[in-house]
């Protein structure tokens, strides 16, 4: 009987992916490459510049996602309220009985742990969400949709954006997945540069006028 039913479960998932799923990604991918590429492909954009492009895209959604999930805000609230607990610690040491201070630090110890570890899941969850999630449905839509590795092949004679392969070396060259991963990174760390020296000039236009008040809201999404 329950094997009946797993089967009739499984029908119905794979049923719904096929059916559904599948073609409404379709749908938005066609509409997204229409949108973003066909004008590149018609101002005869590379291939390799086009994904590049796409990467950067995808680099300023990161970005977006993690300034809506207030990622630095809630990373800058932990620390304090982390760095506040370990700070009443100390008050411990002034209990005269050793048994009651050694009861105590482990208690204490113990609930910053707990707190770490909550913290920890929940910012692993955040990367998730701003990093990992966009990188997999950008890149599933590249390689499934827009240049699967037939389409490379027609149109540049491999499936490697940079061929090495005339100059005899161990690697053959880079593909889809590596032009991509590459211009992302290096879209995220000019971001994060421009956004450190934003700040870091706030923070010295706030010392110069002897502006305390301001320092704490940057020193929180530094």
């Amino acid at each position: 009987m329950m094997d009946i039913v797993i089967e009739k479960l499984t029908f119905m998932a794979d049923w719904l992916f096929e059916s559904l799923i599948t073609p409404f990604f379709s749908l938005i991918g066609r509409g997204l490459e229409f949108g973003l590429l066909k004008p590149l492909d018609f101002f005869h954009v590379p291939i390799i510049g086009q994904v590049i492009f796409v990467a950067v895209l995808s680099s300023l959604l990161s970005w977006t996602l993690r300034h809506w999930l207030n990622m630095d805000e809630k990373d800058h609230k932990f620390r304090q309220g982390f760095e506040q607990e370990r700070m009443k610690q100390k008050d411990i040491d002034l209990i005269s009985d050793w048994k009651s201070r050694d009861a105590l630090y482990r208690f204490t110890d113990k609930e910053l742990d707990e707190d770490f570890n909550t913290y920890l899941a929940g910012k692993f969850a955040r990367f998730m969400q701003v990093y990992m999630l966009p990188l997999f449905f950008v890149l599933y839509w590249l390689d499934d949709v827009v240049f699967p590795q037939a389409e490379l092949v027609e149109r540049l004679g491999t499936f490697y954006l940079i061929d090495f392969s005339a100059k005899g070396w161990s690697v053959q060259g880079i593909n889809l997945y590596g032009v991509f991963l590459l211009a992302y990174v290096i879209s995220l760390i000019v971001l994060f540069r421009i956004k450190k020296q934003r700040f870091s000039s706030k923070e010295k236009a706030c010392r110069a006028r002897n502006d305390e008040a301001c320092l704490p809201a940057i020193d929180g999404v530094k």
